[in-house]
């Protein structure tokens, strides 16, 4: 592929994230496509352009995209982390924590997909030790209070800390 191609793919991907930004699902699918004209195997095109058709509950297409992004870029935990919350949005929360395993495994640090991993576990009412695990590396990691006070909640009702009293929701 010409190189002149790939860049300006990733020029179409880069209106596409600004389409979305603005709020602009419609206009962000046809940047993300026009990037995919010009560059079929952009990895990130394709993941973004599944992100946008789960936006919009076209769950298929949405799953083919990370899929196939997934398999353009194995070493990218974006397409499983991705492809777990569409399987989460679905109420298939065992494929979502697989997905979201195999995301966490590709970055051990990547914050947002541990805590979509600890909130698929509570969701399908796992109380392992694996649980355990995630709830207290997110505490390690400095976020938002709302994700701290949850994760300190889940280890409460799992009996491994102590509170102050606080109470959490579960956060988007």
């Amino acid at each position: 592929m010409p190189l002149q191609s790939a860049a300006k793919a990733q020029e179409w991907n880069a209106k596409g994230l600004q389409a979305i930004e603005k709020g602009d699902l419609a206009e962000a699918e046809k940047q993300f496509r026009k990037a995919l004209e010009n560059d079929l195997t952009s990895a990130p095109a394709h993941n973004n352009l599944g992100l946008v058709l789960l936006q919009t509950d076209r769950y298929y297409e949405a799953a083919w995209e990370f899929e196939y992004a997934a398999k353009l870029a194995p070493a990218s935990p974006e397409p499983r982390d991705n492809l777990g919350m569409l399987f989460e949005q679905l109420g298939k929360l065992d494929q979502a924590i697989g997905e979201y395993e195999k995301a966490l495994d590709l970055d051990q640090q990547n914050l947002a997909t541990m805590q979509h991993l600890a909130r698929a576990y509570v969701k399908a009412d796992r109380k392992d030790q694996r649980l355990k695990e995630v709830l207290e590396r997110i505490l390690l990691v400095p976020d938002d209070k709302q994700w701290d006070a949850w994760a300190r909640g889940q280890l409460v009702r799992l009996g491994r800390v102590e509170t102050d009293g606080a109470t959490a929701v579960i956060p988007d």
